[in-house]
């Protein structure tokens, strides 16, 4: 929304005051890029629902007068998250245009701009993203172009939306050891992935807790047996594993050790302690995709996570951060 410079002012600030300041701005300028953002969504969702050529395209190319060039790429993902097409958003401005794509594991998106190169001013990027300009009259030429393309090198399957995870990983595997030698991974980018996980029928405590009307906090407890067993929600424990410094053990709070006992002191009748922990689970943007599944407390869950940390004082400890939730088959 703005140049970048105020980042890196904010960092280097020494002085309390001038860094409120600075922090103050980017909350504002991330305030309007938000409502620019939902300006520029209500807008292409109202298209797509209009215009079922443009809907049932093989490759999405939107345009509109005016939209924030610094905004597109991010409508262009959203997009592409909630219809699973490879899509381009360009903001027409005159005679000129610019616009970002992004696309699916299936679609070279490179390859499909540089299969029409000289309707583009100029263009760059990779398999997933581009980013180009074009005069505004080969808006079209591009729409038409791209979708035969697309049509000639994609079939309905490849529009399902697909996660890949690394293994699946039960719920009451998850311990704070496990947390500790996943960070001896770190750092995390493109070239060292962070590790995704799978865990199958967990439980859904509670309701999913809204958050800031685009995150969701869910509650999800282990499967037992690969299905409820008989276990209520009330008598799962409702507390989060802690790291502690030293053992990274879990400690007893509020009397909840006295129930959990390790597996091997318990009869052969009884699950493991560890099916009886809740954990905390953030889905960051998840909140519509959960709004569909219309959740309940009792309903058992497919979900794919990574391992947090939330070091809140008293509120902290393993943390999972969901990465997609369906419901369990």
């Amino acid at each position: 929304m703005d140049v970048a410079r105020d980042v890196v002012d904010l960092f280097n600030e020494k002085d309390m005051e001038s860094a409120r300041k600075i922090a103050a701005r980017l909350d504002q300028l991330n305030a309007e890029r938000q409502e620019e953002e939902r300006r520029i969504m209500d807008n292409i969702e109202r298209r797509l629902e209009e215009e079922p050529a443009l809907r049932e395209a093989y490759c999405v190319v939107l345009d509109g007068d005016g939209w924030h060039r610094g905004v597109i790429g991010i409508t262009a993902s959203r997009v592409v998250e909630r219809h699973g097409r490879p899509t381009l958003v360009i903001s027409c401005e005159g005679d000129e245009a610019h616009g970002s794509g992004r696309s699916i594991p299936a679609f070279h998106l490179l390859h499909a701009i540089e299969s029409c190169h000289e309707l583009f001013s100029r263009y760059g990027g990779h398999a997933h993203a581009v980013g180009f300009a074009l005069p505004s009259a080969n808006v079209e030429k591009v729409r038409a172009h791209l979708d035969g393309y697309a049509r000639a090198r994609l079939t309905a399957a490849d529009f399902e939306p697909q996660l890949e995870f690394d293994r699946e990983l039960p719920l009451g595997e998850v311990t704070p050891e496990l947390h500790q030698a996943l960070l001896l991974l770190e750092p995390f980018g493109m070239e060292n992935r962070e590790p995704i996980f799978a865990a199958r029928a967990v439980r859904l405590m509670a309701p999913p807790q809204a958050v800031k009307d685009k995150h969701v906090r869910l509650r999800v407890a282990p499967a037992v047996n690969g299905a409820l067993a008989g276990t209520t929600a009330t008598a799962v424990r409702d507390f989060t594993p802690r790291c502690h410094p030293d053992a990274a053990a879990i400690p007893k709070r509020d009397g909840v050790g006295a129930g959990l006992r390790p597996a091997a002191t318990q009869s052969s009748s009884s699950s493991s302690w560890r099916d009886n922990i809740a954990f905390k689970a953030m889905g960051w943007g998840l909140k519509e995709s959960c709004d569909r599944l219309q959740l309940l407390a009792g309903d058992r869950l497919d979900i794919a996570y990574s391992l947090g940390m939330n070091d809140h004082p008293e509120f902290g400890g393993l943390e999972l951060t969901l990465r997609d939730v369906v419901r369990a088959r």
